[in-house]
């Protein structure tokens, strides 16, 4: 499938299955755009994907998906970038060790897992709505915890204050 007028943003891409996917369409000409919240790992991986596809239409967004603030800066980028989204993959997950909370004073996984997918397709509604066929994939994938996360569990205690 030729992808060539297809724009995509892909959150998590900078390794994993994100990296994998972002490869996989860039392989087939869609203009990809990755967001990372390290620039130099994001960086990496874009130049990591430019020479497995051969695609120049590959950037980078620098985003902490842990707040809403880095949120709405994403979908500014986004919305800066290209007036048109095809495919909004939300990829990004966190599965922290240990109970954490972001700025917005909200549970570090939840924040990232919840309420960053919901948030960034509602604000990226009309990027979408620009696409004959638009789709949003949430992957389960990224929200999975590790096994030794849950062997560090305490059972007896989920809410782990």
């Amino acid at each position: 499938m030729d992808l060539q007028d297809k724009t995509m943003l892909i959150t998590g891409a900078t390794g994993g299955i994100g990296l994998s996917t972002a490869a996989a369409v860039a392989g087939r000409g869609a203009r990809v755009l990755v967001t990372g919240r390290n620039r130099d790992t994001a960086q990496a991986a874009v130049a990591q994907l430019k020479a497995r596809s051969g695609n120049d239409r590959i950037d980078f967004l620098l985003a902490d998906l842990s707040t809403q603030a880095g949120v709405r800066s994403l979908v500014q980028q986004v919305t800066t970038r290209t007036d048109r989204l095809d495919v909004l993959v939300n990829n990004a997950g966190l599965a922290a060790p240990t109970r954490q909370l972001t700025a917005d004073g909200i549970e570090s996984d939840f924040a990232v897992n919840v309420v960053t997918p919901f948030l960034l397709t509602q604000q990226l509604l009309l990027p979408l709505g620009r696409s004959q066929r638009a789709r949003v994939v949430t992957s389960p994938e990224a929200r999975t915890p590790s096994r030794s996360t849950w062997a560090t569990c305490r059972r007896n205690d989920l809410s782990q204050d």
